[in-house]
């Protein structure tokens, strides 16, 4: 692959991993509207690895962070067609790395950094709530990246 057009897959990435954030949260607010989920784990990840207060900004640094580590993820399932040969990441593909997101997240970094307890110790709603949105991050960021790849 060409370095242009790796700066490219992955710019691309980013911007669809971004989308693909917006498109997860959409099912994490209303879970948390319908009380399905105590809180959501980006805002208890700021929350507890930041001294800002509530009101003080730390609900800019929350969505920053969520769009941010969205960003890298789509930027990093945009290098998948690179990896395996030319064809754009399939949707399964993407609700795949959604998954495997969630799974070293959830159950990996986040709970042992004592952010929030592992899946099976957490709140079932919030578990429920956490895997649907990376179906629908893997599902967005993908048919992001194929859109984009199309254009070109």
């Amino acid at each position: 692959m060409r370095f242009h057009s790796a700066i490219a897959r992955l710019a691309g990435g980013a911007g669809a991993g971004m989308v693909g954030t917006v498109a997860m949260s959409l099912p994490m607010l209303a879970a948390r509207r319908l009380g399905l989920t105590p809180t959501l784990p980006p805002e208890v990840i700021v929350a507890r690895t930041t001294h800002l207060e509530a009101g003080s900004g730390r609900d800019t640094v929350t969505v920053a962070g969520h769009l941010g580590f969205g960003a890298v993820c789509g930027a990093l399932l945009a290098l998948v067609p690179s990896v395996r040969g030319s064809r754009p990441v399939s949707v399964a593909t993407g609700v795949g790395a959604g998954l495997t997101i969630w799974a070293a997240s959830y159950a990996g970094w986040i709970p042992a950094l004592g952010l929030l307890p592992p899946p099976e110790r957490d709140h079932p709603g919030r578990r429920r709530t956490m895997v649907a949105s990376h179906v629908v991050f893997g599902a967005a960021t993908a048919l992001g990246i194929r859109g984009i790849e199309r254009r070109r």
